[in-house]
């Protein structure tokens, strides 16, 4: 609980975000945006700009994991239908892509704190009632041996059997797919897959088996369709009726390739995967910032409200919101301009697939940043609104920015990427003029062979980037 103090801090400051206009948008640049913490509703606002600014970190790695811890708190109690047979849920896959260092990994680890506090409680909570299941078994079963011994025709009925309370969780770094399917079996709710890591999750798919289908699982988690879980170690199957299942977690850039299947085979999981990869910020000079109390508390409290929304019924059906009439008229007129852009003869076809997912990746944020608006006092509209559909289209419209940069790395030739970081280090390390043996002595872009670096040197001739002289190659 917060004490009086700090609750009206909060409660001033979210005033100060109530029913707040939104301007339309702007038009779509084919430039890098910045992360739009503006379009965040007051309370994640108010943590990303304190975060980033204590840490000197960009907020894009504060604020993109931010959204999609709320849809985890949120789960499976909420959906958004957007006319019949077109619903979601609040679930998202979503990656911090940098280098190592640029501080992606301190975004999401700060973010999660809520969670992690929460899977604590649930952990100890577990604790407490497998003692108190130790005890009533052993009281079962001297009771039952007891009744054992009592004649057939006059015992009756034989001591009832106690249950054992099923762990719950809401958060794990565990990606293995047999132990997320217990867990989203115990946990109707979902729970979040947030490792610190993403190639572990990329890597950790089928490794109990050669031929799996584990890949084709995780299609499932996305889209919360029913799935099958089949493991050897378990004479039935996991059956998952509606497995929800957040993904969150780090990426360094050189390892994305590594989210394409084998063999080149598109199957469109990269595509579900929403990217922030901002600028690198130069090294910071030493301060004092700090996350104040009143950030920290306010979100705390944000995600308890969150994780205390219940289902509509006791089937634990979702609670189904729409859109107001406003609200549909911003959603007819973002998806029809989105669309358009696709149509566009200069489209780049590597973007087809990220563009055909971005609807759906539309209304899962919405719906995120609607029932955060409306828990927070934001907003009493207990439907979508106009406000939570621009500041959607702002989130938006920042993904595709940084989906061009993610793809135009991903599609990038190796050769060029080779190339582009022998001038990075070359720059870095301020050197005018280097040899082949700058280049493997000290395995620039992974090379450790004379053969290669004086290939690679070739290449940045041939692309009118270098020249050489007197045996060394300087850059143009």
């Amino acid at each position: 609980m917060l004490d009086d103090d700090l609750a009206n801090e909060i409660e001033e400051m979210l005033r100060e975000f109530k029913n707040k206009p939104w301007p339309d948008p702007e038009p779509i640049e084919t430039t890098l945006l910045p992360f739009p913490v503006e379009a965040l509703p007051g309370i994640l606002q108010n943590f990303v700009k304190e975060a980033a600014r204590a840490t000197h970190i960009q907020p894009d790695f504060f604020g993109n994991p931010l959204i999609g811890y709320c849809g985890g708190a949120i789960g499976t109690t909420r959906q958004l239908a957007l006319k019949k047979g077109y619903v979601v849920y609040p679930s998202l896959w979503q990656l911090n892509v940098g280098l190592p260092g640029s501080g992606k990994s301190v975004g999401t680890e700060k973010d999660k704190i809520p969670l992690v506090n929460r899977q604590v409680a649930l952990s100890e909570e577990t604790a407490f009632n497998d003692e108190i299941f130790e005890a009533e078994k052993l009281k079962y079963e001297a009771n039952l041996a007891d009744w054992k011994k009592i004649k057939s025709n006059i015992r009756g009925e034989p001591p009832k059997k106690p249950q054992q309370v099923i762990e719950k969780t809401c958060i794990t770094d565990d990606t293995t797919m047999e132990k997320l399917a217990d867990i989203l079996q115990e946990n109707p709710r979902g729970a979040v897959c947030s490792p610190d890591e993403a190639i572990a999750w990329i890597l950790g798919m089928n490794q109990y088996k050669k031929q799996g289908s584990d890949r084709g699982r995780w299609l499932s988690f996305w889209s919360c369709y029913f799935t099958k879980v089949d493991r050897k170690s378990k004479k039935r199957a996991t059956l998952l009726q509606r497995p929800f299942c957040p993904i969150i977690s780090n990426i360094q850039p050189d390892l994305l390739p590594k989210l394409y299947a084998e063999k080149n085979v598109e199957d469109g999981f990269v595509h579900r995967i929403l990217f922030s990869f901002p600028n690198e910020l130069p090294p910071p000079d030493w301060d004092e910032e700090e996350i104040s109390a009143l950030a920290i508390n306010a979100l705390n409290g944000l995600f308890e409200n969150l994780f205390n929304l219940t289902w509509a019924n006791e089937n634990k059906d979702p609670v189904v919101l729409s859109l107001t009439l406003k609200a549909k008229k911003v959603w007819a007129d973002w998806f029809n301009k989105h669309n358009k852009e696709a149509k566009e003869p200069d489209f780049d076809e590597g973007l087809r697939g990220p563009w055909a997912k971005m609807p759906l990746q539309f209304a899962r944020i919405a719906l995120i940043i609607h029932v955060v608006r409306f828990v927070s006092g934001e907003t009493t509209s207990n439907d979508v609104d106009e406000t939570s559909m621009f500041m959607t289209w702002a989130l938006v419209d920042y993904y595709k920015s940084h989906a061009r940069k993610v793809y135009s790395f991903l599609l990038e030739p190796a050769e060029d990427k080779k190339v582009k970081k022998i001038v990075s280090w070359a720059k870095k390390h301020s050197m005018a003029g280097i040899t082949p043996r700058d280049l493997y002595i000290n395995g620039v872009s992974g090379i450790n062979k004379s053969s290669e670096a004086i290939k690679a040197l070739k290449t940045l001739g041939d692309m009118g980037l270098a020249f050489q002289k007197n045996k060394k190659w300087y850059f143009i």
